[in-house]
């Protein structure tokens, strides 16, 4: 039995395989990159078991913690975020590269693609330089209407 893109097995296959990448993406990415630890200590929770109020001096100091832990998350969203969309602008581009050699699966990287694209714009947002996401979104966006343009409108030399 020969396997079709739109068979209800190819497109289940597809399925399959394009979260499978997206989540190997994002898996791979806090293997390598993990978030920042959230702080240990948390002053409020001893300051409950002892049976008093937290001290001026305490609640500064777990403000502290949590900015920077703040800043520490902005830091890695950018990065991340970065990653992710290099990582999804050439999955798209490699599906679209694919496509004549064989059936199903560049659709499944494609789709892959698409949806580590969409994880690493949530990231983005996470990040607080829209500037550098802006850029790199831009790129990403010209990578792939080039490779569109490569494979759908450009006639072959035969």
């Amino acid at each position: 039995m020969k396997v079709t893109d739109n068979s209800i097995l190819g497109i289940i296959y597809t399925l399959i395989l394009a979260v499978i990448i997206a989540v190997f993406v994002g898996v791979t990415l806090n293997t390598f990159y993990p978030t920042p630890d959230y702080p240990d200590k948390d002053v409020f929770e001893n300051v409950e078991h002892e049976d008093r109020e937290p001290t001026k001096a305490e609640i500064a100091e777990d403000e502290a913690q949590m900015n920077e832990y703040e800043d520490e998350m902005q830091g890695w969203s950018q990065i991340a975020s970065v990653v992710i969309l290099v990582s999804a602008t050439a999955l798209v581009a490699l599906g679209l590269f694919m496509s004549d050699k064989m059936p199903i699966i560049p659709n499944g990287i494609l789709l892959g693609g698409l949806f580590t694209l969409f994880y690493g714009v949530i990231l983005g947002f996470q990040s607080n330089e829209r500037y550098l996401i802006f850029g790199v979104t831009t790129a990403s966006l010209v990578v792939i209407i080039s490779a569109g343009y490569l494979k759908f409108v450009k006639p072959d030399k035969k």
